[in-house]
C-alpha cells in the first residue's frame, strides 16, 4: 500500500482531486499549515505516476480486509518461524 500525503492550499488540492476524479483511489487530506514546497507540477506528476503504476499492475492494491488477512498470515508465519 502506498500513502500519499499532500500538503497545499485548497485550490491546489481541488486542482489534483479533479484531476483523478474517475480513479479508484483514496486520499485522506490532513489540514496543515506547513505548505509543501512543491509545485503543482510536480505533484501533478507524482499522482500521474502512481495512476499509472496501478493501472499497469506494477503497483498492487488491497481493500482493508485483505490487508488485514495479509497481516494475519504474516504474523502467523512470523511466529511459527519464531517457534522453530
Amino acid at each position: 500500500m502506498q500513502t500519499i500525503t499532500l500538503q497545499a492550499e485548497k485550490s491546489v488540492i481541488d486542482e489534483i482531486l479533479e484531476f483523478i476524479k474517475d480513479k479508484n483511489a483514496k486520499f485522506i487530506i490532513e489540514k496543515d499549515d506547513d505548505l509543501s514546497n512543491l509545485t503543482f507540477d510536480e505533484i501533478k506528476a507524482e499522482v500521474k505516476d502512481t495512476i499509472e503504476q496501478i493501472e499497469n499492475g506494477t503497483m498492487e492494491l488491497y481493500n482493508q480486509n485483505e490487508y488485514k488477512l495479509l497481516m494475519d498470515d504474516l504474523l502467523k508465519r512470523l511466529e511459527r518461524d519464531y517457534k522453530n
